[in-house]
């Protein structure tokens, strides 16, 4: 099994809403539409969480965590 993990930060004058709105209607229909594609997930990653992880691993050296939130998963 192939799994992709896309990891990227929208512009700041992005739409967040328009983005998110995009990728969870049109572009999913897209990936789910790709030859051997079984799954599509996708995840909003929540920075405050991250932050707060981060400020008390200080004792750590380059601690990194991304802390999700499910929008979307779709199997065939």
């Amino acid at each position: 099994m192939v799994k992709l993990t896309v990891m990227y930060t929208l512009p700041q004058e992005a739409d967040h809403e328009a983005f998110l709105k995009w990728r969870t209607t049109e572009h999913q229909k897209e990936n789910m539409r790709i030859p051997g594609v079984i799954k599509s997930d996708f995840y909003a990653v929540r920075e405050i969480y991250t932050k707060r992880l981060m400020d008390s691993l200080q004792k750590i050296a380059n601690p990194l965590f991304l802390v999700s939130e499910e929008v979307l998963s779709e199997g065939k």
